[in-house]
């Protein structure tokens, strides 16, 4: 369990932006392995170093069934993934600044949804309706609540 500043996806791939120095950067780094969950809301809030975050947080651990990390049985959405690479950002900044930042690309082996939040008629994909996520927008948490305007398809014209 540890802290991100960023996050996206490319189909089974993710992207994550960690602080190098970070507890959960190293161990990243170190183990090559991972489980990626999205929690609710309250998981978010208050985060802070602790050995035993299981045992703190009231979370229960989960067995893995592809990665050696446990994860969170209260997580709603729950991701094993493997880290295949990582890259330094800003590295064209001069002293302590140079390499403060990592991407670190994971691949997602195995995803569990809850049923109700997956899309009807669809074995891999979410409702975006029914999915409710907390999410960064320029340096600021919020709660996605609204329905979805429309339908956008990418790439059309």
């Amino acid at each position: 369990m540890g802290p991100m500043s960023s996050v996206f996806w490319l189909g089974n791939r993710c992207m994550l932006g960690l602080g190098a120095c970070s507890q959960t950067t190293v161990n990243l780094l170190r183990e090559k392995e991972c489980s990626k969950e999205v929690p609710k809301v309250k998981v978010m809030l208050g985060y802070r170093y602790d050995k035993d975050k299981f045992k703190t947080s009231g979370l229960t651990p989960m067995n893995s069934e592809r990665v050696r990390p446990d994860r969170i049985k209260e997580c709603p959405v729950q991701m094993e993934a493997e880290l295949p690479g990582y890259y330094e950002m800003m590295s064209s900044l001069l002293g302590e600044a140079k390499g403060f930042t990592l991407a670190l690309e994971v691949k997602v082996k195995r995803t569990y949804v809850e049923e109700k939040l997956r899309l009807p008629g669809h074995e891999n994909r979410i409702n975006p309706d029914a999915w409710r996520p907390m999410i960064m927008s320029f340096q600021h948490f919020v709660w996605v609540v609204e329905r979805r305007a429309g339908e956008v398809h990418v790439g059309r014209y």
